[in-house]
């Protein structure tokens, strides 16, 4: 049990940790998608840019179905969500981050980046004063936010929030495509891949724990990671059983 409860441990430090979101009492829900070079086993550290890997202009079809259009490599970018900031780093162009959200503290050079607003409510005036070559922002937001964004004419991408572990992968690759760091991309999955592939050979043959992962809690109800999420399949790649592996939509009864 004490093996199987390590490996499981390793596992979920190594996504969840370095600043992707913070597990709150107010019941609202941890929104971060898992950080890719604290997955890969390294420090965070922006790789030297590599030669041209995209061909401009480029056209791409964002999560949620929008095609976005890029006459030239963008070099000033805004970034409204902390793991997609932490992907742009790990990615080589942390130079190119100019406005980020309140919530982005990961890695530490982010701090002399603009704050824009946080995860929700982002400063519109403040983000087209950046002038910014693209905007991307997590699929979890208002309707609101995002009417406003295309009103405005900003070149917004919307990445979709994980609810799968491959997913992951794609982000990354999709970002790595539009910032000209397409072997960058490369490189951090495939290092990912060894370091999931490592954890599941350990965890083999050992003991499975039971496992609840704490999400949110308070007077706005229980939230864990349920069977469809990208956490779940995490516990089940280390070896343990999710207690709520059979409930969807992050929402879990504690009487159950």
């Amino acid at each position: 049990m004490k093996k199987g409860l390590i490996l499981l441990s390793f596992l979920l430090t190594i996504f969840l940790t370095a600043g992707c979101g913070k597990t709150n009492n107010s019941g609202s829900l941890n929104t971060a998608m898992p950080t890719p070079v604290e997955m890969a086993g390294e420090s965070l550290q922006q790789t030297p840019e590599t030669e041209n890997n995209t061909v401009y202009p480029l056209e791409i079809t964002d999560s949620k179905g929008n095609t976005v259009k890029f006459g030239e490599e963008p070099k000033k970018v805004v970034s409204l969500s902390p793991n997609i900031t932490e992907i742009i780093y790990a990615l080589g162009k942390g130079d190119r981050l100019v406005g980020r959200t309140a919530l982005c503290d990961y890695p530490e050079d982010v701090s002399n980046v603009t704050v824009v607003g946080d995860f929700y409510e982002w400063n519109f005036e403040t983000i087209l004063s950046l002038e910014p070559d693209v905007v991307f922002a997590s699929s979890l937001n208002t309707e609101e936010n995002e009417k406003k964004l295309k009103e405005l004419g900003v070149n917004v991408v919307f990445l979709t929030q994980v609810q799968s572990f491959e997913s992951t992968y794609e982000i990354i690759e999709l970002i790595g495509k539009i910032l000209n760091a397409g072997e960058e991309a490369e490189k951090v999955i495939n290092k990912m891949k060894e370091t999931v592939s490592a954890v599941q050979k350990a965890a083999e043959g050992k003991e499975r724990p039971s496992v609840y992962y704490v999400v949110g809690y308070g007077e706005y109800g229980d939230y864990t990671a349920t069977g469809e999420t990208f956490i779940s399949d995490m516990i089940e790649m280390a070896g343990g059983d999710n207690i709520a592996a059979d409930t969807t939509g992050w929402v879990y009864s504690l009487k159950s």
